[in-house]
């Protein structure tokens, strides 16, 4: 019986860390939509902003 157990206790941690996976999944795909969401300008298209190293001197 302590083989069968262990088996279960190793299928539940399994298990564990495929939920914990999933939900981080869920998470980082709702979080990468709002950006997409928040980037999407007018025309439809995406308007990505990178940090310049000289933001002073920066031409727009």
């Amino acid at each position: 019986m302590r083989h069968i157990d262990e088996i279960t206790e190793r299928t539940q941690a399994v298990l564990a860390q495929s939920r914990a996976f999933r939900e981080r999944s869920r998470a980082m795909r709702e979080e990468h939509k709002a950006l997409i969401e928040r980037a999407s300008i007018k025309s439809g298209q995406l308007h990505f902003v990178f940090p310049s190293p000289h933001a002073d001197s920066a031409k727009h």
